[in-house]
């Protein structure tokens, strides 16, 4: 399984993309400065891992592409 992660996850375009490939059987996670509802439920209801601030340490050797 692909992982893909995303900077900026919580924004309404990134969000509804990270989520849709969630939905596809990716593996997903990002993060972004204001990690909050509603946006943080409904990517955390989809599984999606989500980590506050950015920080290059996030991406881990899993991270297929980002």
């Amino acid at each position: 399984m692909k992982h893909l992660y995303f900077l900026g996850i919580c924004g309404t375009a990134m969000g509804s993309v990270a989520a849709a490939f969630a939905e596809l059987g990716y593996k997903v996670s990002g993060s972004d400065a204001g990690v909050y509802p509603p946006m943080s439920t409904f990517l955390e209801d989809k599984g999606i891992t989500l980590l506050n601030g950015f920080d290059a340490s996030h991406i881990t050797d899993d991270v297929d592409l980002y």
